[in-house]
């Protein structure tokens, strides 16, 4: 019975009812008994007060008939009993007493007491007493005796009255409690009725009460749209479950499924995985994948892969592995940690996808790249080879030759030895940014020297041509920035390149270089009065081997890199170029990069190294071995030590220099890099090791190389090598080095 939602309702309606009431009545209680407390001693309070003042001057007199007289009148006063008054030593001077309402025993009784309420069986007391005192000094003492019956009999009355209300609102509120208990718990067992109905799937209809808007209506009407929702939900996950299957399936079709514990031991794979691994499915569950596990994987890798997971986190990655037969596959896996309803790992799922193809596709492409490299290496060593000895002896005929004709002629070919370097190093240079190895390299350098000099080294060009080019440079450009001095000149020299080529004779070439020193930006614009570019060719312009169609490449050559390099090396630089042409009316080229001022530029310009050729220089002191394996390049190298006055040995190969070594004593070494029997390199460390082994100090030894492909001056250097002289030999690049390494003559 007192199970029962009803009966709990009205036990505790009616005990919270009870303790709701008690509390009130306590409270009401107390203040009544305070209230009347409070009225009364206030009451007592002023009187005393009162009578105080009055009878202070009489005791201070000793006027006794004055004092008997005052408490005579006080006595007077409605409820007072008795009064009496004592001396500083306690005599009684003078006393009242009502004797309808005490005799002189009860009210010394009282005051010896000394208690404040006392009661007998007709009438309630209150005694008080006060000190009569004048300026510190104790006169005598007064005693009070009021009747307090009225006031006490009030609140009597009064609590009757409350205990009888307490007691009808317990019946009223039993009462009430028991009628909504009672619809409650109907209402309940109805809901009850309905839920079982609801989960049992039974199709009953619940009573909506559309108009009835307290709690009970609105539960059942909440339960009938709970019903609703149950079954379009029902419907819903009938739907999701046909597609999940579907999903399964398709996922069965066509991705390797496995699940496992814990503990890695597998408890599901798909027919896929069997499929592709090669397994019985008896071969696999109650495994690890430990049986398809590449050994020549690091076990870091693997442990990775547990931090992962265990974590609760995905993991995705390639791995290698082998199947039954021993065969090596790949596949690319996904593995998700499943969770249970408290957030633990209860499985784990790993979904893959098998990428072996992919994966010989890459291995195919990474060798064709390296193949491709490696071509490039060679075709720079094979064409610089021939290079440097072309260049090379037309310097010296040009310095030896001096009929017209006959220079003209030079001329010609060093020009066109020149146009063929640059299209090497347009090849290499797009190799590198292509492979993202082209680094920029900031370092100060002057501006406007350096590019005064890129300007100048066209005008030549230019007036073959009669083509004048206009020079103007901006005030505020400062006279150090930090940057990469080779790389923007190899832009602007670009850009230079094809306003020649594309600018007719008796034309103009307009180069701009300006500053914006708050934004830091410095702007190169080249303008032509040349064939212009189309809308259409504009748009390609700076892609690689594009040039505006097929006949410029017959009209005017070129590899069609210059211009997506000098784009790509902008972009590299954090900067751009802009294109403004219109067809037959010229080109204009503007080059736009962040580029800073040198800190202290007083310092910096003082150890500025500028690379110019000192033609006065002509003798040096020692004796170079030269390790190189061109009977061409020997003769070259042979006439360019003569000149500076060098005495020389020559040895073809890497095996011989390090011979030659032990047996002579060199200034500087020359070490070409492709050589047969020994490296360049290999003879380096041989020749180190021997320096070493018998404590004789190291030989400088330059490297001298056609290897210009990625990087190779840092190659060299970070192997140990004094520095780097690339082929063709640049005269100016020659001197710089004789002179770090060797005395002047």
């Amino acid at each position: 019975m007192f199970n029962s939602l009803k009966s709990k309702f009205i036990i505790s309606f009616v005990s919270v009812e009870i303790l709701f009431l008690v509390l009130i009545s306590l409270v009401n209680f107390d203040s009544l008994d305070k209230a009347a407390k409070t009225l009364t001693d206030e009451k007592i309070e002023v009187s005393s007060q009162l009578l105080t003042k009055l009878l202070k001057t009489p005791l201070i007199t000793y006027d006794l008939a004055t004092i008997d007289d005052a408490l005579l009148d006080f006595s007077s006063i409605k409820n007072v009993v008795a009064v009496s008054i004592e001396d500083a030593d306690k005599n009684t001077l003078a006393s009242h007493i009502k004797k309808e309402f005490m005799n002189e025993k009860v009210f010394y009784e009282i005051i010896k007491s000394n208690k404040t309420v006392h009661k007998d069986d007709k009438y309630t007391y209150l005694y008080t007493t006060k000190n009569i005192t004048s300026n510190s000094k104790d006169l005598g003492r007064i005693h009070f005796i009021f009747n307090s019956t009225d006031s006490y009999n009030s609140i009597h009355s009064t609590k009757q009255i409350t205990y009888i209300m307490i007691v009808f609102a317990l019946a009223i509120g039993l009462f009430i409690s028991f009628i909504i208990g009672n619809n409650l718990g109907k209402s309940i067992e109805q809901l009850i009725y309905f839920s079982k109905s609801v989960s049992q799937n039974k199709n009953i209809k619940i009573p909506y009460h559309n108009n009835n808007n307290d709690e009970i209506g609105q539960l059942f009407n909440s339960m009938n749209q709970m019903k609703n929702t149950i079954n379009k939900r029902t419907l819903e996950l009938k739907s999701s479950i046909n597609d999940l299957e579907h999903f399964i399936d398709a996922l069965n079709a066509s991705a390797i499924v496995s699940k496992t514990d814990i503990n890695g031991v597998i408890t599901f794979v798909n027919s896929k995985f069997l499929k592709v691994s090669g397994y019985t499915l008896e071969e696999t569950i109650g495994k690890t994948h430990s049986i398809l596990r590449d050994p020549n994987t690091d076990n870091s890798f693997y442990a990775d892969m547990w931090d992962i997971i265990s974590s609760k986190k995905i993991f995705h990655n390639t791995f290698k592995n082998i199947k039954k037969d021993g065969s090596i596959f790949y596949v690319d896996a996904t593995i998700v940690p499943l969770l249970d309803n408290e957030d633990n790992i209860k499985e784990y799922i790993a979904i893959s996808y098998e990428v072996t193809d992919i994966i010989d596709a890459k291995d195919k492409a990474l060798e064709a790249k390296k193949i491709k490299e490696d071509f490039l290496a060679n075709m720079s060593h094979e064409i610089r080879t021939p290079m440097n000895a072309i260049i090379g002896f037309t310097e010296i005929l040009k310095n030896n030759i001096y009929d017209k004709k006959s220079t003209k002629y030079i001329n010609i070919i060093q020009d066109s030895s020149i146009s063929l370097l640059n299209i090497i190093n347009d090849i290499l240079d797009f190799s590198k940014i292509e492979n993202g190895k082209l680094q920029i390299n900031k370092h100060p350098f002057k501006p406007k020297e350096e590019f005064k000099k890129a300007v100048n080294f066209f005008k030549h060009q230019a007036k073959e041509k009669n083509i004048n080019i206009i020079y103007k440079i901006d005030e505020n450009l400062p006279l150090c920035l930090n940057g990469d001095k080779l790389r923007i000149e190899q832009i602007l020299n670009n850009l230079l390149s094809n306003a020649i080529k594309f600018t007719n004779n008796d034309n103009n070439i307009y180069v701009d270089i300006t500053y914006d020193t708050k934004l830091s930006f410095l702007s190169i614009t080249v303008k032509d009065e040349g064939i212009g570019i189309d809308k259409k060719a504009q748009e390609k312009i700076f892609n690689a081997f594009e040039q505006a169609d097929s006949s410029t490449t017959r009209k005017f050559g070129g590899t069609g890199l210059g211009l997506s390099i000098s784009n790509k090396l902008a972009n590299l630089m954090d900067g751009s170029i802009t294109l403004l042409s219109e067809e037959d009316k010229g080109s204009t080229f503007k080059l736009s990069l962040p580029i800073f001022e040198c800190e202290n530029t007083k310092e910096i310009q003082e150890v500025i190294i500028e690379n110019k050729i000192d033609d006065k220089i002509e003798n040096f002191q020692g004796h170079i071995l030269v390790a190189e394996d061109s009977k061409t390049n020997q003769i070259l190298i042979k006439i360019l030590l003569a000149d500076f006055g060098l005495t020389y040995d020559i040895v073809e190969n890497g095996l011989e220099a390090v011979e030659a070594i032990k047996k002579s004593t060199f200034d500087l070494i020359l070490m070409d890099e492709s050589m047969p029997k020994l490296t360049g390199s290999q003879a380096f460390k041989e020749i180190r090791k021997y320096e070493q082994e018998q404590n004789i100090p190291k030989t400088p030894i330059i490297a001298l190389t056609a290897n210009v492909l990625e990087d190779d001056k840092s190659r060299f250097l970070e192997l140990g090598m004094d520095d780097f002289l690339a082929k063709p030999i640049d005269k100016g690049q020659l001197i710089r080095v004789l002179c770090d390494f060797l005395k002047k003559g």
